[in-house]
């Protein structure tokens, strides 16, 4: 199957799983599985460029090991974390609302997107290019990401379940190196995917760079700028926390704060 038509397959699956889940979300008026979704068919349409592809190479296997454990991991993690939640407090006055709903479900479909399309191009390309040195600098970086959100996403999990942390923010462990180590760890994923990538791909294969540029600028300017306005408006009055905000680097951590 030829890279065109290959993409076009994959749009058309990705979105229909997204209009089959967001009517399903309306009538049952939940986002309980709605992290579930994206991640899950991140892994299925990894797996189906593999599948369509003419030719796998050790490289293909190894970037598609790397983007299917990454969407076990935070699919799992914010599935369980919604769950025991019951509800994101993002999406109240939200959900019951369809057209508005639909919009943040399209809004996670162009991130299945996004995350996957250096990945899927490689997988679908039948040129066998030597792994270089740019694929282990790219999956290193990935390694780093990996192992920093899951870290920072596990010590913030331990540190709200202790009852004597209730209604405090965190500043230990990643946190005292950055104020969303797990949002630079994300970012640094999918740059270092891009980047193992980029010796297959060719011309216009090189807008995937859409990849690690949509995911660090969703987390830093959107995600991350959003999570602060909750914080200051939570502890804005506390001069713990604005003295942590002086302190602390907002995305990248700090190499000067390690020791």
């Amino acid at each position: 199957m030829d890279l065109q038509t290959s993409i076009l397959n994959a749009l058309i699956i990705n979105y229909g799983i997204i209009a089959v889940a967001w009517v399903v979300a309306v009538i049952l008026q939940t986002e309980k599985f709605f992290d579930l979704t994206a991640t899950g068919t991140l892994v299925f349409l990894t797996c189906k460029s593999l599948q369509w592809g003419e030719a796998q190479y050790p490289r293909q296997y190894i970037q598609s090991a790397c983007a299917v454990l990454w969407a076990i991991r935070l699919g799992s993690f914010l599935t369980i974390r919604v769950w025991r939640k019951g509800s994101e407090k993002g999406f109240d006055g939200v959900r019951d609302h369809p057209f508005k709903f639909l919009a943040a479900w399209i809004m996670l479909g162009v991130w299945t997107t996004c995350n996957i399309a250096p990945t899927f191009i490689q997988n679908i390309k039948t040129a066998k290019e030597p792994i270089g040195p740019l694929e282990y600098i790219g999956w290193s970086a990935w390694c780093i990401g990996f192992v920093t959100e899951w870290v920072a996403d596990h010590q913030k999990t331990i540190f709200k379940s202790l009852p004597q942390n209730e209604d405090k923010f965190i500043t230990e462990g990643l946190w005292r190196l950055c104020r969303h180590p797990n949002y630079f760890g994300e970012s640094l994923m999918w740059t270092g995917l891009y980047l193992s990538a980029w010796s297959v791909l060719e011309g216009w294969e090189h807008l995937s760079i859409i990849s690690p540029l949509f995911i660090t600028l969703l987390t830093s300017q959107a995600t991350g700028r959003q999570q602060e306005k909750q914080n200051m408006a939570k502890w804005g009055n506390d001069p713990k926390y604005l003295q942590y905000l002086s302190d602390t680097p907002y995305y990248i951590p700090s190499i000067f704060k390690v020791t």
